[in-house]
């Protein structure tokens, strides 16, 4: 009978518990090619060793996660990954979209409202060249304040992109922060990326 009590008890514990054990999974574990709890200097490290995709393999919407942001180095690895997780869940940013020359930024609000901001054209990229695929905001269809902005884009896996954004000025250039992409052919989601992946 006690044997009996216990184990009830335990059962009741354990769903009692399993709510929090799926919060956790949604917010505590770094879904992002194990990407989340590292730094920029780590991240920027990583971005040097990787080859260069050409503008032509970028078509359509590539979902996309944010990361790496500027001044958040000492932020310790499991904060991060819970800070990351939590600005992708509520961020209205969906990705970015690409067509020929360049593309734009996709955004859903409200579960409703799409629209697309921030414009960007292709730098010119000489083929085999292992500078990455440059983004630049520097068109007419943004406000002023955006075209200093500048686009970086790798190639992490196949079908899979490490990108990071950079703000230029005639004094400096800040990185803001990292993102990965994913092709639209690539089946599951980038939640689905196992924790231990690494770019190395």
């Amino acid at each position: 009978m006690i044997v009996e009590l216990a184990a009830l008890l335990l059962n009741c514990v354990v769903l009692a518990l399993w709510p929090f054990k799926l919060v956790w999974w949604s917010i505590g574990t770094d879904r992002s090619y194990g990407l989340l709890s590292k730094s920029q200097s780590e991240l920027s490290a990583a971005f040097e060793t990787l080859p260069s995709p050409l503008h032509h393999e970028l078509s359509g919407l590539h979902p996309g996660r944010i990361f790496g942001f500027h001044g958040l180095n000492a932020v310790p690895a499991t904060a991060k990954i819970l800070l990351y997780n939590i600005i992708n869940m509520v961020s209205p940013w969906l990705g970015k979209n690409f067509e020929d020359g360049g593309g734009a930024n996709a955004w859903k609000f409200l579960s409703a409202i799409s629209c697309h901001f921030g414009w960007y054209e292709f730098d010119r990229m000489e083929s085999g060249s292992d500078d990455p695929l440059q983004l630049n905001y520097n068109t007419r269809r943004n406000p002023a304040f955006m075209r200093a902005i500048r686009g970086e884009i790798k190639l992490l896996q196949p079908g899979i992109y490490l990108a990071r954004m950079t703000y230029v000025t005639k004094k400096s250039a800040i990185t803001l922060l990292y993102f990965v992409l994913e092709a639209p052919s690539v089946d599951g989601e980038l939640a689905m990326a196992t924790e231990d992946t690494d770019p190395h």
